[in-house]
């Protein structure tokens, strides 16, 4: 078996070690070594010196990791905030569309009582009441339009705030989990 000359890397007391040792403890100052055997060199490392920045280094990844995972995060939020946006500007414009019916609806009623005052007027003549009966007639379907667009628009504007809280919601949701991040990177 060779035997190998080495140094402790703590006090610096020479040491006599196999070829083949991994590990070797100092007679001189008790420190425990790790024994490094390279193609043209051996030579030695304090444990405890080892543990320590291993350590440091375990640290070092979680920081990486931690900041990693807010950048993810802060990117999906952001890509999140850009479609949410612009969900809602449709829903926005969709709901504005809906409340242009809404003028329709007093239209139709005064169609309506166009009519009913010009067929009240014709009812003595002959035929007279055709056109005030279509004028009623035209009023009252765009009544029920109307309506029917009102009720369009309302449901719009419900979606329109359920959507808004669900963004508030996401937000939150978001704040939450960056604040626990950077709370676990004060940690580290």
């Amino acid at each position: 078996m060779k035997v190998t000359s080495l140094a402790c890397n703590n006090c610096g007391a020479p040491l006599e070690v196999a070829e083949t040792t991994k590990f070797a403890t100092c007679t001189h100052c008790g420190s425990r070594l790790s024994v490094t055997h390279t193609g043209s060199a051996a030579y030695t490392e304090v444990l405890a010196q080892i543990g320590q920045h291993t350590e440091q280094m375990s640290d070092d990844l979680a920081a990486i990791r931690l900041h990693n995972e807010l950048e993810r995060l802060d990117r999906e939020a952001q890509d999140a905030r850009v479609k949410w946006q612009s969900h809602l500007n449709h829903i926005s414009t969709t709901v504005a569309e809906a409340r242009r019916f809404d003028k329709g609806s007093s239209r139709a009623i005064l169609g309506l009582l166009i009519s009913a005052v010009l067929l009240l007027g014709t009812l003595g003549s002959n035929g007279a009441w055709i056109i005030p009966f279509g004028i009623g007639i035209w009023a009252f379907l765009a009544l029920r339009n109307s309506q029917s667009q009102a009720r369009k628009h309302n449901d719009w504007k419900q979606y329109y705030q359920k959507q808004q809280q669900l963004f508030s919601d996401a937000e939150h949701g978001y704040n939450a989990r960056r604040t626990d991040i950077i709370r676990r990177l004060e940690q580290v």
